[in-house]
């Protein structure tokens, strides 16, 4: 599952280096990371929810429901660098295929729009 990463500097790409804690008792699918850090991920498992996870202090905050209207199955979230809006596709009733392309756009009151694309 996605608990892996490598970091890229000038020198090239480093070895992998495991998430950790508090990522490591979620199967994670797809990681994204905005520019301030927060990491933005789906679970490898249908129903699950798209999560958050800010770091704080030096370390990562347990891992939060992000509070938009998803459906059956959640995958392969984008998150924009400043995190004004997230991308991810979705399977839904009221879809147009197996698999749709979704955006919701983060509202003045930090709740979240949802659109189909």
């Amino acid at each position: 599952m996605g608990r892996n990463y490598r970091t890229k500097d000038s020198s090239g790409w480093s070895d992998v280096k495991p998430l950790g804690a508090p990522f490591d008792k979620f199967p994670i699918m797809r990681l994204t990371a905005a520019s301030n850090g927060t990491y933005y991920f789906n679970e490898a498992s249908e129903d699950g929810p798209l999560r958050y996870s800010r770091f704080v202090d030096g370390k990562y905050e347990e891992p939060k429901t992000l509070n938009v209207n998803v459906g059956i199955w959640n995958a392969h979230p984008f998150i924009a660098p400043d995190e004004s809006y997230i991308i991810w596709d979705d399977q839904r009733e009221s879809g147009y295929g197996d698999s749709d392309g979704y955006i919701s756009f983060r509202q003045q009151d930090n709740s979240w729009d949802l659109q189909l694309i």
